[in-house]
């Protein structure tokens, strides 16, 4: 999956089958998109604000999850749930998580869903560094220093 922009038009979740062949266009406008154990989630920029929303990968059934400042850099973790940015604060199955970070730029969860890897600058931090904290917003713990990461995965 990926999203596909033209100069003429808005972006578009395209699908690549695993085998090759050409791209299916699923008609979600969507700036960012995240695959999950069953559903999709994708940002639509054409609103304002942003709005995340989630649908089928074939793209029928969509339902906005909510709206946000900026992109929210959908996650989801292996059982299925959801964990979003809106603005300095992350949302994990619909519950607001405060950070302490001036600015995330992206999450990622762990494997066993109990953390997320979040790319954050701190308040008196000049660059983006990785951070791991629990999903509850606990435990927060600095991995790197001065590194300005953009975006971060976990395996």
């Amino acid at each position: 999956m990926f999203v596909h922009s033209a100069c003429d038009s808005a972006p578009d979740a395209m699908l690549v089958p695993a085998g090759g062949g050409p791209p299916k266009d699923l008609h979600v406008p969507a700036w960012t998109v995240a695959w999950g154990p069953v559903r999709i989630a994708y940002a639509d920029g054409t609103t304002n604000p942003t709005s995340l929303w989630t649908a089928l990968p074939d793209g029928a059934d969509r339902r906005r999850v909510a709206a946000v400042e900026g992109l929210p850099s959908p996650a989801w973790s292996t059982d299925g749930r959801l964990a979003y940015l809106a603005g300095t604060t992350v949302v994990v199955q619909g519950q607001k998580v405060p950070l302490p970070f001036a600015q995330i730029r992206d999450l990622t969860w762990s494997p066993d869903g109990t953390h997320l890897l979040v790319v954050a600058r701190g308040t008196s931090d000049p660059s983006f560094d990785l951070y791991v904290v629990r999903t509850d917003g606990t435990a927060v713990v600095r991995l790197t220093r001065n590194v300005d990461a953009s975006s971060a995965d976990w395996r």
